[in-house]
């Protein structure tokens, strides 16, 4: 999961909510035969819907579409402050460099991440270019 949905996101989980029941109502209906079978016709890895089964084994439906605490180090960078960057990265006269961006994180909002991370999270993330929207505002100036 690559987005600003890293924590917690309506669409996915409703995404995901369908993908396990479908899956077990396929199990229950018959419609396949194994959990191989099962994982290429839902596109998962057989190991989570193992562990799907293995939720609704031990606690039913609740348990199955419960929402757990996601796998990995948590992000250093929360939902809200992404959100924050996304709103500073919309404003035309916000950043004029990555490193100013690094400064605001790191000063402002007290976050300590790498330079590269910054990078990442906005050209990957969340799909933004500090050039071209610069470039774009400044030109709109001059039109």
């Amino acid at each position: 999961m690559s987005s600003a949905c890293s924590s917690y996101c309506p669409i996915l989980a409703e995404t995901v909510h369908y993908a396990k029941v479908q899956s077990l109502y396929f199990l229950k209906m018959g419609e396949v035969e194994t959990v191989r079978h099962l994982a290429v016709l839902m596109g998962r890895g057989e190991r989570t819907i193992h562990r799907w089964l293995s939720f609704y084994k031990k606690g039913g439906i609740e348990r199955l579409l419960s929402e757990g605490n996601p796998p990995g180090r948590p992000k250093k960078i929360s939902v809200e402050e992404v959100a924050l960057l996304q709103n500073e990265l919309k404003d035309p006269v916000g950043f004029t460099s990555y490193k100013e961006i690094y400064f605001w994180l790191s000063v402002v909002r007290e976050i300590s991440v790498s330079y590269t991370t910054v990078y990442r999270l906005v050209r990957e993330e969340l799909g933004s270019s500090i050039k071209r929207e610069h470039l774009t505002f400044a030109l709109s100036i001059y039109a």
